[in-house]
């Protein structure tokens, strides 16, 4: 089981919505921690995420906005493995469109996720049940795409 923990997420947010219906198999932990232990895990940075010292064992990779300098500080200072998302031909995971029933979400350039199997870079369409922030879909469908989940499903379901 693979451990997703996000750090200073208001409660209940959109992600964290999104997460409990699309990756059953992960394990979701919210809130403010000193020291989280896992073989491997995935840390996704809220907005009231301060950047301060977490002590980690494990394997770890950090999914942020790339234009979002205190995470990818954190990232930095705990040499944990980083996937930028956001709207710049930069960043690994981009929204390449967006309605109301549906998204796609681009992976923009090859990736190992942390099952160690390549995810090649290619679109994933997203099924919406209802409306959700384009942040919360583009960072969902990254850490779902980084557990090895694209190459199983036709598509996400949120």
């Amino acid at each position: 089981m693979i451990g997703i923990f996000l750090l200073g997420h208001q409660e209940n947010s959109d992600l964290a919505q999104i997460l409990r219906l699309a990756s059953p198999k992960a394990l979701l932990c919210e809130g403010e921690f000193e020291r989280i232990t896992a073989p491997c895990g995935i840390l996704l940075p809220g907005a009231c995420f301060s950047c301060r010292r977490i002590g980690l064992c494990g394997r770890f990779w950090c999914i942020f906005d790339s234009q979002d300098s205190i995470s990818a500080r954190f990232a930095k200072e705990h040499g944990v493995k980083t996937l930028t998302c956001g709207f710049s031909p930069y960043d690994t995971v981009t929204l390449s469109s967006i309605t109301p029933e549906q998204a796609v979400v681009t992976l923009q350039r090859e990736i190992v996720t942390i099952r160690g199997t390549v995810a090649e870079p290619a679109d994933h369409p997203v099924f919406l049940r209802k409306s959700y922030s384009a942040q919360s879909i583009l960072r969902a469908a990254a850490a779902l795409i980084l557990m090895g989940y694209a190459q199983e499903l036709d598509g996400f379901y949120f």
